[in-house]
């Protein structure tokens, strides 16, 4: 977008094909990050950062419209510490926005319950055009989905309440005209800019996306899973305290002897935020664990809430719920599921040796048994609250210096397999490599190779260095090299040895090599 100044249609790096998959205001951020701080790492992942501090502060002013202080204090510490969201915080991607424009409407509808049962017309009214302002933000970041997670979770409330008005407390004539004007003109300039864009967007990147595994994808492959995946996804995706979800029966039986199946409001609501997402992804034949971070905010405030009542009967002494998780078994298997996920549950992704990966595998399986075992042996034999308190302060502060391990580790491997080491090698052996044709010996070409090749362009362009943008000449995917140029080939280690038996006079000593990337300088052949 800098480069052509053009802030309607995106592209792909290639600067050849609009991109028609998504919304732009990602970009848009993005572009103005990189305006301000720069072309580099830090401003890319900037704006992603600033939506997951303002996610945490929506989850703390919704736990606090639900519960107390206390429990609106530890709900976002409790998020922050989640390894999914910490990771997702520092990445370029638009789920953090998705999860940010949910938490934002959930805020703004509890707002609207409130003024509404209070008949101040005002304020109401001013909740409803903030509530406006987040659906047309999510109609800019993703497209409808954030509208159709939020108006999910409200009517799933509803049923949970046999109150279905509570979809129609917000008044849409007032909500919908402002969500249009903040979102409606790009959907039209796009679209006259690109006349196939409606029927791509709407029809092929959300209705078949949804239905078919094969939906006519333009830009790559969809992310199949088998149906049902979003629940064992969501269990492993809020460690370290997916955990929670265990001793769920044992709170229902807490409920059914204390209050008759009572629940509390706040506890419907919260429910039913958390599980419309894995029900809608249930069906879904695309999808990616990122897509479940809209269960994540209620989950943390539910588990505040349980810590936040543990603390309160620690301080005033009374008898504690007999929640497993409480007892001295439970507990020990717990920090064991911890200390397992950190040191074997990671081998799963980190090591390369076939046979260490079977071994996180199996203990990490094995812990996820016992703890089980645990659980449903020691469920109805209570312990001192004093001990429950602090197994579960224990665990918020192992949770993040295992989010802080894991950031470590992530950084790591970037580090070890990431384009930037390669292209900083580049530059020293060959620094009028952007004027050389450059082929990829893969299926697909990384577009961290268009960032970090580029990012100098960019910054002189930003800086008024440049009158126009130089367009480097285009990687393209071979299985077979052209012939009669002098050619930049770009090699992945899986790939390495056919290239090599394919090429064996001038594919010995790579130019640069860096973790899996392999760079050849290939005369003419």
């Amino acid at each position: 977008m800098i480069l052509r100044q053009d802030w309607i249609t995106p592209y792909i790096p290639a600067f050849h094909q609009p991109f028609l998959g998504k919304p732009p205001l990602s970009y848009w951020l993005t572009a103005l990050s990189f305006m301000v701080f720069g072309c580099n790492e830090f401003s890319a992942r900037f704006p992603n950062f600033i939506e997951g501090l303002l996610t945490l502060w929506f989850t703390f002013l919704v736990a606090r419209k639900l519960f107390d202080r206390r429990t609106a204090l530890l709900a976002p510490l409790i998020l922050f510490s989640n390894l999914l969201f910490f990771v997702e915080c520092g990445t370029v991607s638009m789920d953090m926005g998705v999860c940010l424009m949910t938490t934002a409407s959930m805020w703004a509808y509890l707002c609207i319950l409130k003024a509404a049962r209070e008949r101040r017309v005002w304020q109401r009214a001013l909740y409803e055009i903030l509530l406006g302002l987040w659906f047309g933000f999510g109609m800019l970041n993703k497209g409808p989905v954030s509208l159709v997670l939020f108006l999910g979770s409200i009517f799933l409330f509803g049923l949970f309440k046999r109150n279905l008005g509570l979809l129609f407390t917000p008044r849409w004539l007032i909500v919908l005209p402002v969500a249009a004007i903040v979102s409606l003109p790009w959907y039209l300039a796009m679209q006259q800019a690109n006349p196939d864009f409606f029927n791509y967007f709407f029809v092929h990147e959300h209705f078949l996306r949804y239905l078919k595994s094969d939906y006519g994808d333009r830009y790559g492959a969809g992310h199949h899973q088998p149906y049902g995946m979003a629940w064992p996804f969501l269990l492993l995706s809020f460690l370290p305290w997916g955990v929670f979800l265990l001793p769920v029966g044992a709170w229902l039986k807490t409920l059914w002897h204390e209050r008759g199946w009572r629940v509390p409001d706040s506890i419907l609501l919260l429910s039913a935020w958390v599980i419309f997402t894995p029900i809608f992804f249930t069906f879904a034949r695309s999808m990616l664990m990122p897509y479940l971070l809209t269960s994540f905010p209620p989950l943390a405030i539910l588990c505040a809430r349980l810590l936040s009542l543990e603390i309160h009967r620690l301080r005033n002494q009374t008898v504690p719920l007999r929640f497993s998780l409480l007892e001295p078994a439970s507990c020990i298997s717990w920090m064991a599921i911890l200390t397992l996920l950190s040191g074997f549950g990671l081998a799963l992704v980190y090591l390369k040796t076939f046979r260490l990966q079977m071994f996180g595998f199996i203990g990490y399986s094995l812990a996820l048994l016992l703890s089980g075992i645990a659980l449903w042996r020691t469920s109805a034999r209570p312990v001192a609250s004093r001990m429950g308190a602090g197994i579960l302060l224990i665990t918020l502060v192992f949770g993040l210096a295992t989010s802080a391990w894991f950031a470590f580790l992530w950084q790591d491997r970037a580090d070890t397999k990431s384009m930037k080491t390669v292209v900083a090698l580049l530059k020293d052996k060959l620094p009028d490599y952007n004027q050389r044709e450059t082929a990829f010996w893969a299926k697909t070409a990384p577009f961290s190779w268009y960032f970090y090749t580029q990012a100098d362009t960019v910054n002189a362009v930003i800086a008024h260095q440049a009158k126009a943008p130089i367009i480097f000449p285009e990687p393209k995917e071979y299985e077979t090299l052209p012939r009669g140029r002098r050619l930049l080939v770009v090699v992945t280690r899986g790939g390495l040895e056919g290239f090599r038996r394919k090429y064996p006079a001038d594919a010995h000593t790579p130019l640069v090599s860096w973790g899996d990337y392999f760079i050849f300088d290939l005369p003419p052949l």
